[in-house]
């Protein structure tokens, strides 16, 4: 599955290798990624390229991520993961 999401303002696609620099300037700060339960810190341009890597054209929806371009420039990512329930 490999869909873009296209709004007045946004574009969400799939993250590609070229994201790389900027999701490692992002997370580079402790103010944001210290506030994610997953990412390291200190977050380098290798911890970014070694992500991208993970990313498959058939990831299935329950572990789908997104780019987010504001007027042709990555601003950041968005994904979600499927919360599981105990709904007894």
């Amino acid at each position: 599955m490999n869909p873009i999401i296209e709004t007045p303002r946004l574009v969400l696609r799939p993250p590609i290798a070229t994201d790389a620099e900027a999701i490692a300037n992002n997370l580079n700060d402790f103010a944001v990624s210290g506030n994610l339960a997953q990412v390291p810190y200190p977050y380098r341009l290798a911890d970014a390229k070694s992500w991208l890597r993970t990313r498959r054209l058939d990831t299935s929806v329950e572990r789908m991520n997104f780019a987010v371009e504001y007027q042709g420039a990555y601003i950041g990512q968005v994904g979600f993961t499927r919360a599981k329930r105990d709904l007894s």
